[in-house]
C-alpha cells in the first residue's frame, strides 16, 4: 500500500506534468495540474507551487535521515527536479518546465517514494472520501454564512473553515496532517477563547465540527498519532 510521504506526493504530481500540452503557457499549466478552477487566482497557484517547491529538500532530508546509502542517488534526482523548479519560465511555454523531468527522474523518484513508505504509516486516502470532507466543510461554512450568527462571529469562524478547506486542497502536495492542524487550531481557539466556544455551542455548529472529525478518523489508521489527536480534540468538543 502507498504511503503518505512527501517523495510519494511529489511523484504524484509530476507524473502528470506530461498531460500538459508543452505549448500552454507555464502558469496556465500549473493552473491545470492543479486543479484550480478560478484562473485568476494566482494567490492560491503561487502558494501551492511554492509549497510544492519544498518538497525535494524535504525528501532529501528523510532519505539522509532513514536511508543514508540512498543518499547519492537521491542527491542527484532532487537537483535535477529542483533545476527545473528553478529555471522554468512561468511567462513561456510548458516544456521550460517539462522537458526537465525525464523518465528516469521519474523511476529514481519511484524507488525513493518506495523506500520511504516504509517510514510512514498513514496510506494516501481515496480521492472521492477527501472530497465528501470537503463538501462537509463547505456545508458548514453555508450554514455559517446563513445563520443569524453575529457579523463578528462569522468572520472568525469561516476564516477558520477556509483553512481546513485550503488545506484539503493542498493535500496532493502537503498530506493529511495540515488538515488536522486546521481543525485543531479552530478546536484549540475554541477552547482558549471562552467567549468564541460558548457561541460555537450555543449555534451547535460544535456537533457538525465533530462530525467533520469522526469522518477524518475512520481515514486514519488507529495507531497513527493523527488518530490520537483527532480523537483527543473530538473528546474535548463533546465536553
Amino acid at each position: 500500500m502507498e504511503k503518505d510521504n512527501p517523495a510519494r506526493r511529489l511523484l504524484n504530481v509530476l507524473k502528470k506534468v506530461n498531460t500538459i500540452s508543452t505549448n500552454e503557457n507555464t502558469k496556465r499549466g500549473w493552473f491545470k495540474l492543479f486543479e484550480i478552477k478560478n484562473q485568476d487566482d494566482e494567490a492560491t497557484l503561487f502558494r501551492q507551487l511554492g509549497k510544492l517547491m519544498t518538497l525535494p529538500n524535504i525528501v532529501l532530508d528523510d532519505v539522509k535521515k532513514y536511508h543514508p546509502s540512498h543518499e547519492k542517488v537521491c542527491i542527484r534526482t532532487i537537483t535535477v527536479i529542483n533545476n527545473a523548479f528553478r529555471k522554468q519560465d512561468l511567462n513561456g511555454q510548458w516544456k521550460s518546465f517539462s522537458q526537465a523531468i525525464r523518465e528516469e527522474t521519474i523511476n529514481y523518484l519511484e524507488l525513493i517514494s518506495t523506500l520511504l513508505d516504509y517510514e510512514y504509516k498513514m496510506n494516501l486516502l481515496e480521492e472521492d472520501k477527501l472530497l465528501d470532507i470537503r463538501k462537509s466543510v463547505d456545508d458548514l461554512i453555508k450554514d455559517v454564512t446563513n445563520s443569524s450568527l453575529d457579523k463578528e462571529f462569522k468572520i472568525i469562524i469561516i476564516k477558520y473553515l477556509k483553512k481546513i478547506i485550503d488545506s484539503i486542497d493542498e493535500y496532493n502536495i502537503m498530506g493529511i496532517e495540515p488538515i488536522f492542524e486546521a481543525l485543531e487550531v479552530t478546536a484549540g481557539h475554541a477552547i482558549l477563547n471562552k467567549e468564541f466556544g460558548q457561541k460555537l455551542n450555543e449555534s451547535k455548529l460544535t456537533k457538525k465540527f465533530i462530525f467533520i472529525f469522526e469522518k477524518l478518523i475512520s481515514l486514519v489508521n488507529s495507531g497513527n498519532s493523527l488518530f490520537q489527536l483527532a480523537s483527543n480534540v473530538s473528546n474535548i468538543l463533546t465536553k
